[in-house]
């Protein structure tokens, strides 16, 4: 090998060395960048949780609906998981424990939505549907995340969605029928009265149109039953 061959096989390996250590740093300095995000997240969703107006809410963590906490066995829970193994926070470990309090369900004592994960639901009149509104969208959740579908309760959602459906449709028909009904009244009325008067022939026809639309409601109306 020559002069200029030991030269190109040297000036690879340091430059294949530099750019292993520019990957490396970047991946050092994203990682701390993102545990300190993890952290300043935490402890602003946990002062939230600990706020008076969270004070009648209740806590759920990782989509399990049979254990809810409340806003003093979440501090607690916190405390024990967290605050108490001194985790350090630039730590895979760290993230791991807090990211559940994080991306809690938080449901208020009226059964909406207080937060879910960092997205604040305050106000929105966002009702709290196990298995059909409680996934966390993203951006507003941190890894590591999982959703747990409730496929049982949404299931036994969408059968009471599909009978509210058919019943207002229901109703709908119904009271189309009433109308019809009345209108049909109001327009033989008016025939006997005024018969034998030019108006006649104008009422007349429009007894036949209400006629018509009674049939067409009563077909509806007896259609969905």
């Amino acid at each position: 090998m020559g002069d200029m061959g030991i030269f190109l096989t040297m000036f690879g390996i340091v430059f294949g060395g530099f750019i292993v250590w520019i990957v490396y740093t970047n991946i050092s300095n994203n990682m701390g960048k993102n545990s300190k995000n993890i952290a300043n997240k935490a402890e602003l969703i946990i002062k939230k949780d600990m706020s008076s107006k969270y004070a009648r809410c209740t806590f759920y963590m990782n989509n399990d609906y049979d254990n809810g906490y409340s806003q003093s066995e979440w501090l607690k829970l916190f405390k024990e998981d967290v605050i108490d193994k001194e985790l350090d926070k630039d730590s895979e470990k760290y993230a791991e424990a807090v990211a559940p309090f994080i991306n809690a369900i938080v449901v208020d004592d009226t059964g909406f939505y207080a937060r879910r994960g960092t997205e604040n639901l305050e106000h929105s009149g966002n009702q709290f549907n196990p298995g059909v509104s409680d996934e966390i969208s993203m951006g507003y959740f941190v890894e590591p995340y999982e959703y747990v579908k409730d496929k049982e309760n949404a299931a036994k959602y969408a059968q009471v969605k599909a009978q509210t459906k058919t019943t207002v449709s229901y109703d709908s028909s119904a009271s189309d029928l009433r109308k019809a009904k009345k209108r049909y009244e109001d327009a033989v009325f008016n025939h006997k009265r005024f018969k034998g008067s030019s108006l006649e022939t104008f009422y007349e026809l429009q007894e036949k149109e209400a006629y018509a639309a009674l049939l067409s409601a009563q077909a509806k109306y007896d259609s969905r039953k």
